[in-house]
């Protein structure tokens, strides 16, 4: 019973992660896991109403079938495989293979589910791999994307986020210094771990993101029985040029069916019978949809893949990224006290944050907004470049000598006053004897 409980709970963790926003993906990976997943899961349900609540498939049933036997024909035609025989072909002449049959008519809506499920595997690889990476990247990027919402990010937030972000790279750099060298050679992740393991698990995303597409370009084509991975463009092709299912045999309407029944006296009795697929003028739209759907993800995916490894891959656009990043952030902040960061500060701390570090921030970037990542970026340069600690100081400093001439000014105050009253008091005395002298 506790583990039927747990299986339970872990199912429905897994639905709330997949319905909950992600803040850790781009556009593109929300087009395989989010947009795909529910067009197919939609089209799924579309199909199955068709199919198994309505009248998925409709014989010409013989003049002295009585009413049941109409519906078993119905039922037996559904189940069984039907099959298609072009116009001009006599069915005497017609030599029935399984390569000739409909075999996929029956299981559309449980194919288009699965394919809605096998979409997912990817992103649940990077949700269940991601924290291995050593950093808090959903926790990092949940802050900044409700910040975003909220608008309610000051600069204490905004500088505690920036040294969460610090101390999480920083005690990996060290975990990783601190490795023997025979750990390093035996373990070769603990050692990317140290430099971009999570860029590697973000390209392996992509990868399997792309590899899934291409897998389901043949699979679609091996469960509609057709050898050829481009028969989703030659029909579309066939289509254009008024060749349709009647001249091709995909997605026929008209299908043709063949049963048996035994009758009470004991002879088996053959039947054929001519059955329309009501639900296959469906079909042919969805799965030559869902084609070109797919190649489209296939283009935008490999697109996107080379533009995620140049942008982390090579060391001058990851320096140049964080240069821009840090001048932006410093014209954020105006203080006039910190100097601009120069470029070569820029490669340093580069080297500080790792692929790993400009992963996240590009990933905050297009989650959040550009002016939220550059503040933090530049406030996690601040205290790795000890400017913030310069910064107390120097407002430290400020502050004191503010106090100081506060109470020096108070303290010319009341000397002026006192001043005054001994000036007040001498002028009192001397005036006292000149009148005692008048008035004798």
């Amino acid at each position: 019973m506790d583990n039927s409980t747990d299986n339970m709970d872990r199912i429905g963790g897994l639905i709330k992660s997949w319905a909950h926003q992600q803040n850790d993906d781009d556009f593109v990976d929300r087009l395989h896991y989010k947009v795909t997943t529910l067009m197919l899961t939609s089209l799924s349900f579309m199909i199955f109403a068709k199919e198994y609540g309505g009248n998925p498939i409709r014989c010409w049933a013989s003049s002295e079938w009585t009413g049941s036997w109409v519906e078993y024909a119905h039922d037996i035609c559904f189940i069984e495989n039907t099959y298609y025989v072009p116009t001009g072909v006599k069915l005497s002449k017609f030599q029935r293979t399984p390569e000739k049959e409909i075999n996929y008519y029956q299981w559309v809506p449980f194919f288009l589910l699965g394919q809605a499920i096998f979409y997912n595997f990817p992103s649940l690889f990077w949700r269940n791999l991601k924290s291995s990476s050593g950093l808090h990247v959903r926790a990092i990027l949940s802050m900044t994307s409700s910040a975003t919402k909220s608008l309610d990010f000051d600069e204490n937030a905004k500088h505690k986020l920036a040294e969460f972000i610090y101390n999480t790279i920083n005690y990996r750099t060290h975990k990783h210094n601190d490795a023997t060298f025979l750990q390093k050679v035996v373990c070769v992740i603990d050692r990317l771990q140290g430099q971009s393991r999570l860029a590697i698990l973000y390209y392996t995303k992509k990868v399997l993101f792309l590899l899934t597409s291409l897998y389901q370009l043949v699979l679609v084509g091996r469960f509609l029985g057709y050898s050829n991975t481009f028969w989703g463009f030659n029909t579309i092709n066939d289509l254009r040029n008024g060749a349709f299912w009647d001249k091709t045999g995909i997605f026929p309407r008209v299908t043709m069916c063949d049963f048996t029944i035994r009758h009470p006296a004991g002879h088996p009795v053959s039947y054929t019978v001519q059955c329309v697929l009501m639900a296959n003028m469906m079909n042919e739209k969805i799965f030559l949809g869902m084609y070109c759907w797919i190649c489209i993800l296939i283009a935008i995916t490999i697109v996107n893949l080379f533009q995620w490894y140049n942008n982390l891959s090579r060391s001058s656009n990851r320096v140049k990224y964080v240069y821009e990043a840090l001048v932006a952030g410093h014209s954020i902040r105006k203080v006039e006290s910190e100097p601009k960061p120069e470029y070569d500060e820029a490669k340093t701390f580069t080297q500080f944050l790792t692929v790993d570090g400009v992963l996240i921030f590009r990933l905050m970037e297009i989650n959040s907004s550009c002016l939220i990542s550059n503040g933090v970026l530049y406030e996690v340069y601040r205290i790795q470049s000890k400017l913030y600690e310069k910064s107390l100081k120097e407002e430290g400093e400020k502050k004191k000598k503010d106090e100081e001439k506060k109470q020096r000014n108070e303290a010319q105050k009341v000397k002026e006053m006192v001043d005054r009253v001994l000036k007040k008091r001498a002028e009192e005395k001397s005036k006292t004897p000149q009148e005692d002298t008048k008035s004798s």
